[in-house]
């Protein structure tokens, strides 16, 4: 399969985001709102991908299909450019359906790539999604040591 639902981790990693570019804000949002927003619209788009594939099938594929509206932000903070690059991956992975230009989530997507674009250096060694603790370990943020 080519498309497909974006982890829990990604999520969290987006709504971080989100929460660094609006820290005046910040306490008015629903971060799991938010995440939840996100990833429902992403679980449309690939079951508009795969809509020939009995529903049942789907979620047994994509177990995240049941998870969305049990979703709780977690805060994820990682590189600028692992935020760039996750934010690529959500994007493509959530624009097969007609209505996803016009979302809110889409909207949100571009609030993202504003604050996080794909010209940061290390872009390109980032993860695409986040699938593994590998992943996330390459994604995280550098521990400084003291001297």
């Amino acid at each position: 399969m080519s498309a497909f639902v974006v982890s829990k981790t990604d999520i969290d990693i987006l709504v971080t985001a989100i929460a660094k570019l609006k820290p005046a804000g910040h306490g008015l949002i629903d971060f799991n709102a938010l995440g939840r927003l996100l990833w429902r619209e992403n679980v449309a788009s690939v079951a508009y991908r795969y809509r020939h594939i009995p529903r049942d099938e789907l979620e047994a594929q994509f177990p995240e299909l049941k998870a969305v509206e049990a979703y709780r932000f977690k805060s994820r903070p990682v590189r600028p450019e692992a935020v760039a690059r996750i934010a690529d991956c959500y994007d493509y992975q959530t624009c097969e359906h007609d209505g996803y230009e016009a979302s809110q989530a889409r909207q949100i997507y571009l609030a993202i790539k504003a604050g996080y674009p794909e010209t940061l250096p290390g872009y390109d060694s980032m993860p695409w999604g986040i699938a593994s603790k590998d992943d996330l370990a390459k994604a995280k943020r550098g521990r400084r040591v003291r001297r």
